[in-house]
């Protein structure tokens, strides 16, 4: 694991998914004085190295082998072995084939990922001073720089044939300054050039446009920026901002989107997989909400509405104990509901008077 004990030791998620340096450590414990003297002695201002990104990555190529989420790192191919092999999808960056369309229609929809591993990657260690407001760490050197080169592509499609971190990004400092409610940060990003259009290559079923990350937080922001597409929807389900704004059921939002005159409710369309706004703002909020004892509505549902991707993780629905079933009721049920309504729920309820003004919008 640890090796050498240097200002650039480094613990490997290979095998234990979970990739951290000194450097990383001290960015994420909000300890500027630490990171400078790490930096004067040498350290790698990138957090980790180029080849445990490539390991990485892997586990985010479309029609990879589906084994692979079962191995750690060491026992998975490299990616330019993975890369050329028929099943994977090319371009990466392109909208759902028949074959995922397929898949995601025997469960519930999955982003691409089967194992949630710890957010160690590439621009870490931006990505924790932006979190901390630190600017003085953003320096030359760090990928957070060099990935400049990169993030004003606009589309694009593939890994370029020289990997660099920047190119194997899943964050990028864009969204973590929005993630992070960091607004004053995310205007000096702009201001020194990065790109408010910027997408991660490296993990194409789960890269959204910033101003799409940035509902609720910082969309004023990123709009006025001469240089944005509000029109820009993620590049494999085909999907806009009203829609995370429908997610989220926030009428004034929606409102506010739909003002603009490249964002009206009637240009939002379908995506990939069929979905108007209207068919979002009647998913569940959550699998909680699923009544398991309607097999219709059980085989039906493969999305939720819930946007707190850190806080829930889809579930097994098969094996969950049917006590624990959602608030929904089939009109054969008689036994008396075992869950106990929540303030969410009811606030929930509440949204769902949506659907009516989409409806007459439409």
């Amino acid at each position: 694991m640890l090796r050498d004990f240097s200002v650039n030791t480094y613990v490997s998620g290979a095998i234990h998914k979970y990739y951290t340096s000194p450097l990383l450590e001290a960015v994420g414990a909000s300890l500027p004085e630490n990171v400078e003297v790490l930096l004067r002695a040498g350290a790698d201002p990138n957090g980790i190295p180029l080849e445990y990104l490539v390991e990485y990555s892997v586990r985010f190529i479309r029609g990879r082998d589906p084994n692979y989420d079962t191995y750690n790192y060491v026992t998975c191919p490299s990616g330019s072995k993975v890369m050329p092999t028929d099943s994977v999808v090319k371009p990466q960056i392109s909208l759902l084939t028949n074959g995922e369309v397929v898949q995601r229609s025997r469960g519930s929809n999955d982003s691409g990922l089967s194992l949630h591993f710890p957010s160690s990657h590439s621009s870490y260690s931006a990505r924790g001073s932006i979190q901390h407001g630190e600017y003085c760490h953003l320096r030359p050197g760090a990928c957070c720089r060099s990935g400049r080169i990169l993030v004003d592509l606009q589309n694009p499609s593939h890994l370029p044939d020289i990997l660099t971190h920047s190119a194997l990004f899943v964050s990028s400092p864009v969204y973590e300054s929005i993630t992070s409610t960091k607004n004053d940060m995310l205007k000096y990003l702009l201001a020194i050039g990065y790109s408010p259009n910027i997408l991660s290559p490296a993990d194409p079923t789960c890269c959204i446009p910033p101003h799409i990350a940035t509902i609720a937080f910082s969309y004023e922001i990123l709009s006025l920026d001469p240089r944005i597409d509000l029109t820009r929807r993620t590049p494999i389900y085909s999907i806009r901002a009203l829609r995370f704004a429908t997610a989220r059921i926030d009428i004034d939002f929606m409102e506010q989107l739909s003002e603009h005159s490249v964002t009206p409710l009637s240009a939002a369309g379908r995506t990939s997989l069929g979905h108007t706004l209207l068919h979002i703002a009647t998913l569940p909020l959550t699998d909680l909400h699923i009544n398991l004892f309607s097999s219709k509505i059980f085989e039906s549902v493969h999305d939720v509405r819930t946007l707190y991707t850190k806080s829930w993780v889809p579930i097994n629905l098969v094996g969950r104990n049917p006590a624990n079933r959602g608030i929904l009721v089939s009109r054969t049920d008689d036994a008396p509901l075992p869950r106990v309504r929540s303030v969410e729920d009811e606030i929930d309820e509440r949204k769902q008077e949506m659907t009516q003004i989409l409806d007459q919008m439409m």
